[in-house]
């Protein structure tokens, strides 16, 4: 029986990813796409938030936890 020795490089980053969907204005969150306010809609099962662009008309979903890391600048 063969047997192998296979290397891995592990890196682990305790950084968090920034969030580039969005951005806290001055009248609230909006959409770093089309820089308009994006409206809030709902919840889903209490974990994720539901937004929606007028602009795009796309829609946006945020785990609930991000709302706190939101950087006040456009990213």
């Amino acid at each position: 029986m063969a047997t192998a020795v296979v290397k891995t490089a592990t890196r682990v980053r305790n950084e968090v990813p920034r969030v580039v969907t969005v951005y806290a204005g001055e009248a609230g969150i909006h959409h770093t796409r089309c820089s308009q306010r994006i409206e809030f809609r709902g919840s889903r099962g209490g974990l994720e938030l539901e937004f929606y662009c007028r602009t795009c008309h796309e829609h946006v979903t945020l785990p609930d936890h991000v709302l706190a890391r939101l950087r006040a600048e456009r990213g």
